[in-house]
């Protein structure tokens, strides 16, 4: 219950315009009504089944309290004693009591009617009877076991019974957590997205702060070598770099070294862009900002493309020596480079014959140095008119391997390495990001 209280108190202090509200099956509600009352909560939630003993040790298999285990019978009767005190305090103190009761053909459905009653008695304001989900894949006991679910006119008539006694919430066919609105007014992609822009300065360091912490955790595992640094993959699935910046709701965490490659972690976040039509410039300035302090620690980003902005931001972080990645049609990565700042270098990682162009993170930094550098050797020794010479010129620049893999450079490759050829390259770059802001 520590981590709870701590949970709504946090809200309480920093939304303090939301109401709070708890579910809970009341084993633990008589201990816990003070503390309730205290943070705020002025809703509450209890799931009831039954009020039969012998039942009620049918529907739950045993429960644990004080430190002992209770089975059958006794469990059911020191269940139901404890829902009714917590109930009872609850309502006294003023705060709405709702009761929530499974459906379960068979087995309590002659006892619904009484529980409504007794509740009703107790102060409890609504009843929401669902139907219980027995199918077999969900892998429940009542699932596994055949239980059957309530048909329509079943549920339909017990709610009609029941609400002789108290107001029924029939509208509900099934337990959700995520629901936010009125009736037949469903809100909840409407609080998809932030705040308003003015509410931004009380909410967001607490985003940053949590994005630090997450990063802070991941970052435990970095490699102990020399030459290590952490850097973050978009990627659907975490083995293909096939995803766009602005579109990725996680990032794989590597450290990486000259000697190996190790997976830290995954650090999750909401995607920075949903479409221009959901991407208003405050909304996308915030995202950005927490999705930035969450990738604070890595050197390098690996995505498909990104949008203009994200790329800038990452370019500004990128002067302060640390490694950026710019994602066009193929991987890019930017390495600093001189005392102006980033120098951009394009690092092909697509693998032979995968879809959409994707590439798989394969090349360890030693063999990736070494291409970038048989790249610029192609283009500096190369001219507009010979490409097979760039090609040869990349041949001899490198090992048994870079030999192997040796590719004649685009274009792109040598207006972006060749230091004449700077007007070329930026337009290598605007033709590589997402213009949408992704």
């Amino acid at each position: 219950m520590t981590r709870t209280f701590r949970t709504l108190e946090l809200v309480r202090d920093q939304l303090p315009d939301l109401k709070l509200c708890l579910s809970t099956n009341g084993l633990m509600l008589p201990d816990a009504v003070d503390r309730l009352l205290e943070v705020g909560v002025d809703h509450v939630t209890v799931t009831i089944n039954t009020l039969d003993a012998d039942i009620a040790g049918q529907i739950y298999a045993w429960l644990w309290l004080d430190g002992e285990r209770y089975c059958g019978r006794e469990a059911g009767e020191i269940l139901i004693a404890r829902q009714l005190e917590g109930v009872r305090r609850l309502t006294a103190a003023g705060v709405l009591v709702k009761i929530n009761s499974v459906l379960i053909p068979g087995i309590n459905d002659g006892g619904m009617a009484e529980v409504g009653r007794r509740l009703r008695e107790s102060g409890a304001f609504i009843h929401n009877i669902m139907p219980l989900i027995a199918r077999p894949e969900h892998g429940t006991v009542f699932g596994l076991n055949g239980q059957p679910e309530p048909d329509a006119g079943m549920l339909a008539a017990i709610r009609s019974q029941c609400g002789e006694v108290m107001p029924q919430m029939t509208h509900c066919h099934q337990c959700r957590a995520d629901a936010i609105g009125m009736l037949g007014e469903d809100r909840s992609q409407q609080f998809t997205r932030l705040p308003d822009p003015d509410s931004l300065p009380d909410w967001l360091p607490i985003l940053h702060q949590r994005a630090e912490l997450h990063a802070s955790l991941a970052t435990q595992g970095e490699s102990d070598a020399d030459d290590a640094c952490l850097v973050a993959v978009a990627s659907r699935h975490g083995e293909v770099i096939d995803c766009h910046f602005g579109h990725a709701d996680r990032f794989s965490i590597y450290s990486l070294s000259a000697a190996s490659m190790v997976l830290v972690g995954e650090r999750f976040t909401p995607k920075y862009c949903r479409g221009e039509e959901e991407c208003e410039p405050q909304e996308n300035e915030a995202r950005l900002a927490a999705l930035l302090a969450l990738l604070a620690d890595v050197k390098a980003v690996f995505c498909v493309r990104i949008g203009h902005t994200p790329w800038q931001q990452l370019e500004l972080q990128a002067l302060s020596r640390r490694w950026t990645a710019r994602g066009v049609r193929s991987p890019r990565c930017c390495l600093p480079g001189g005392s102006g700042g980033a120098r951009a270098w394009r690092h092909r990682v697509c693998v032979r014959g995968s879809p959409d162009g994707a590439g798989r993170l394969v090349d360890p930094p030693v063999a990736i140095v070494s291409r970038r550098k048989r790249l610029l050797s192609a283009a500096d020794g190369a001219d507009s008119r010979s490409v097979a010479g760039a090609a040869t010129a990349a041949g001899r620049g490198g090992d048994a391997a870079g030999q192997r893999d040796a590719e004649p450079p685009s274009a792109d490759d040598r207006a972006e390495c060749h230091p004449r050829r700077r007007a070329s390259a930026a337009g290598a770059v605007a033709d590589g990001v997402d213009g949408a802001g992704g």
